[in-house]
């Protein structure tokens, strides 16, 4: 029965990786933290939940090797776009929003859909900006309203622009196909045009949303506004083929939770390197916990990345679209500002996460924005990831970049009726003046052990008065926080 549970639990745990060449693939160790930048204006009021690069934005900018520009969104319930400078990321080691540079302003934010017909006030999700596409003579910014609840007339979503946002000839709004929005309608991708050639006829935008509701993975369709006119007219239905879609009931996505939750998403390729990224917040911990929300213990930022071959596999036919399954992951938790948001809808979860906002891809120069939202107050920052190729990926991450994810080591782990909790040395005395914090909470958040007052490179916490279970461990140190889930066996 022993060996039977292990086989089990090893079939649970271990990551399905795709048969392709690890060289082909890009891994976790390769996207490099080259820091961050904030902005110059106030405007966004809690928005940032979509940003798109523009090549050839900024023309008079310094040659600093960060050409370009970035179109983002405003608040979260109105239709606003603005452009901005891409300044030279600083690293903070304290974390300080004052060290890291601010973005010029290229144009204010401007609700630029005001006259498109049966618009409302949603609040814009995804951006994208694509050169001239079949028989226009410009490129456009795409744009994605957040119209989870098919809103819209036609429950429609999609619209494009010109990149002059007082003068945008704004046209839409489209949906793809028939799916509900609340699986396609957030995050926009370039498929790279000659695989989108080969495999999709073309089909070189992917419009997609990996919110919970149950789905548990994220979902991706790829559609061409311009093969249905120059513009297509208002409430089309596109043709669009599914590459990633998991539903809530038969078709659940592995490796997922209830509370992992894609909010950007690039397709990345880089020499000869190549992945799906997507952004957002994952689950880490044993206990999924999915009345935590999305800010409980153990969710952290992540980029996840799945195979290209395995969506290549879907349009051929040979995979269902809630095959793939993504082969590696890369934690931001400890490249984030501030404090996390509080502890999602348990109230007594101190525990808390970072917010997610957009993606930006720079496919040239081999740049991630990524949007940290509420980095700053009320408006977020960016965070700038290079992708470095020479990294060789059987190398470890750690020795490579220099960089390690602290965490929390404790033993025995299941235990009873006492285990030790060992602090990552570098908190141990470090970060002078700053207040630390370990506590014990049940799997409902309740706090049930506060272990603050403690000290020593390990502690030990007795639970013998508790029932059997799983508890979190918590500790926290500025704004640092790190969770682990054991298991008290009685």
């Amino acid at each position: 029965m022993q060996v039977l549970m292990f086989c089990v639990l090893l079939a649970v745990i271990s990551p399905a990786f795709s048969q392709t060449e690890p060289a082909a693939l890009l891994w976790p160790q390769q996207i490099v933290y080259e820091g961050a930048f904030k902005f110059s204006t106030s405007g966004f009021g809690y928005g940032g939940e979509a940003f798109g690069y523009y090549p050839a934005g900024d023309p008079s900018g310094p040659n600093d090797g960060y050409p370009g520009s970035l179109f983002g969104s405003g608040y979260g319930q109105a239709n606003q776009i603005a452009e901005f400078a891409i300044p030279t990321p600083v690293i903070s080691p304290t974390k300080s929003i004052g060290a890291i540079p601010q973005a010029a302003t290229l144009q204010s934010f401007i609700d630029p859909f005001s006259s498109v017909p049966y618009v409302q006030n949603l609040g814009v999700a995804g951006l994208l900006y694509l050169p001239a596409k079949g028989s226009q003579t410009s490129g456009k910014l795409y744009a994605n309203l957040k119209d989870e609840y098919n809103s819209l007339s036609g429950g429609t979503h999609m619209a494009w622009l010109d990149v002059t946002l007082n003068n945008p000839n704004t046209a839409g709004f489209w949906r793809a196909d028939t799916f509900n929005n609340v699986d396609i309608a957030r995050y926009l991708l370039e498929i790279p045009q000659t695989w989108s050639d080969s495999h999709i006829s073309g089909k070189s935008i992917g419009t997609g949303d990996g919110s919970n509701y149950g789905a548990s993975g994220p979902c991706l369709l790829a559609c061409a506004p311009w093969q249905h006119g120059n513009p297509p007219t208002s409430q089309t239905v596109m043709d669009a083929v599914p590459l990633l879609f998991y539903d809530k009931y038969d078709h659940i996505g592995k490796k997922f939770t209830e509370v992992d939750w894609m909010t950007g998403a690039a397709w990345v390729t880089y020499g000869s390197r190549s992945a799906l990224v997507f952004y957002g917040p994952m689950m880490y911990s044993m206990d999924r916990c999915y009345f935590y929300g999305h800010y409980g213990p153990g969710i952290y930022p992540c980029l996840t990345l799945f195979n290209p071959a395995d969506i290549e596999q879907v349009t051929a036919g040979t995979l269902q679209p809630w095959a793939p399954r993504w082969y590696a992951r890369k934690c931001l938790d400890p490249f984030f500002f501030s404090k996390k948001m509080p502890g999602g809808g348990c109230r007594f979860a101190e525990d808390g996460g970072y917010v997610s906002g957009g993606m930006a891809y720079d496919r040239e120069h081999g740049k991630l924005y990524v949007s940290q939202m509420y980095g700053n107050g009320t408006d977020p920052i960016i965070h700038v990831f290079r992708i470095d190729t020479t990294v060789n990926a059987s190398e470890s991450g750690v020795k490579k970049n220099n960089r390690r994810m602290p965490s929390l080591a404790v033993f025995p782990n299941p235990f009873n009726p006492s285990t030790l909790i060992s602090v990552p040395k570098e908190y141990i005395s470090g970060e002078s003046g700053l207040q630390k914090e370990l506590k014990v909470f049940n799997a409902r958040g309740e706090l049930v052990a506060d272990l603050s007052r403690e000290r020593g490179p390990s502690i030990e916490w007795n639970a013998s008065h508790m029932s059997s279970g799983v508890y979190v461990i918590r500790f926290s140190c500025g704004s640092t926080s790190l969770s682990k889930a054991v298991m008290l066996l009685k």
